[in-house]
This record gives structure tokens, C-alpha cells and sequence, in this order.
């Protein structure tokens, strides 16, 4: 839990705090990972994928408006809570970007990295909707729910261009390296 969350509650915290609290640090992780995005669109080769990445920005823009209307139907201001989880899941994807060599393999590697970017944004609104129905926030839990399935159909997508084309494209530049090597030890004797 965010710092800052824990240090805001002297009291006792109820499930209504931490519905608060989550919608806080999602609302944080959204905007961070829209931000990311852009730059992670651009360094994709792939036009699908590229596309995948900029359609997923664009969506970032919805998700943020409903959960700030998720706010205002629990009676909050909207604001941000920085969680340590979504900073390093951002700072994994930038350490992507640097260490991986060849377009293939970084584009199976974003692919990666934005699924648990979004694995882990859909745990934490599994959560939200679950406490949202606990708390017969009825209109929370479906703004949530549609931001959960939004999410699902992102990964569904992402996962079904890795399987078709993705990694095969990052298996098939590994095997032209390991030619390419094997035609120079063959060379050298």
C-alpha cells in the first residue's frame, strides 16, 4: 500500500478506505502507463503491434475518466496515490528498451513488458470490483468492470500477435544469427 495512503489513515481502515485507496494508485498507474506508451509505441517494429500499443494509449484517456467518475460516485476527490509497483514495472520496460538488441527480440520483450504492466492493473481492479460490489457501489463496480474487460481484450490481443507472428519473428532472427555465426566458424576452418 502507498505510502502516503497508510500515513493519510490514523484510524482503523474499512473496506471503503481501501476501495479508496486502490482507485488512488490506479488512477496513479494510468496515468504513468500512458505516459510510458508513446515511447514504447514508437520503439515497437512491428506495425500491429505499434498500432496495439497506440490503441491502448488512446484507451488510458477513458479509463482515467472513469475512474475519476468512480470517484465522485464515492463521494472523493480524484487524486493519485504513486505505488512502487507500477514505477517498477515502468522501469523494467525502459531497461527493455536499453538492454535488447534487434528489433524481433524487442518487440517480443515490449509484448512482455506491457502484459504485466496490464496483468497487474487487472489484479488490482479484480480487487476494486470486488470491494465495490461488497460495498454495493453498483456504479463503481461496472465503471471498473468495463475498465477490467477493456484491459482483458488489450492482453488477449497482445498475447494473439505474440503467438502469430511476434515471437516466431524473434525466433526466426535468432536462428539467421546462429547461421550467420555457424557460416563464420565455418569459414575460420
Amino acid at each position: 500500500m502507498p505510502k502516503q495512503a497508510v500515513k493519510k489513515k490514523a484510524a482503523e481502515m474499512t473496506l471503503r478506505d481501501l476501495l479508496e485507496v486502490k482507485l488512488m494508485v490506479l488512477y496513479d498507474a494510468e496515468q504513468q502507463l500512458a505516459k510510458a506508451l508513446p515511447k514504447i509505441a514508437k520503439k515497437a517494429a512491428d506495425a500491429d503491434l505499434k498500432r496495439s500499443f497506440e490503441r491502448r494509449e488512446k484507451q488510458a484517456e477513458g479509463r482515467v475518466g472513469r475512474l475519476e467518475r468512480a470517484f465522485d460516485a464515492l463521494g472523493v476527490r480524484s487524486q493519485r496515490s504513486a505505488g512502487e509497483a507500477v514505477k517498477g514495472l515502468i522501469a523494467d520496460t525502459e531497461q527493455v528498451l536499453k538492454d535488447v538488441n534487434g528489433a524481433a527480440a524487442l518487440d517480443a520483450a515490449l509484448v512482455a513488458a506491457v502484459q504485466g504492466a496490464g496483468h497487474w492493473e487487472m489484479a488490482g481492479y479484480q480487487s476494486a470490483i470486488g470491494w465495490a460490489k461488497a460495498l454495493d457501489e453498483n456504479e463503481i463496480a461496472e465503471l471498473l468492470q468495463e475498465t477490467f474487460d477493456e484491459e482483458q481484450e488489450a492482453g488477449d490481443e497482445l498475447a494473439e500477435l505474440a503467438g502469430s507472428k511476434i515471437d516466431e519473428a524473434a525466433m526466426g532472427a535468432a536462428g539467421a544469427a546462429d547461421e550467420e555465426e555457424d557460416e563464420d566458424e565455418d569459414e575460420e576452418l
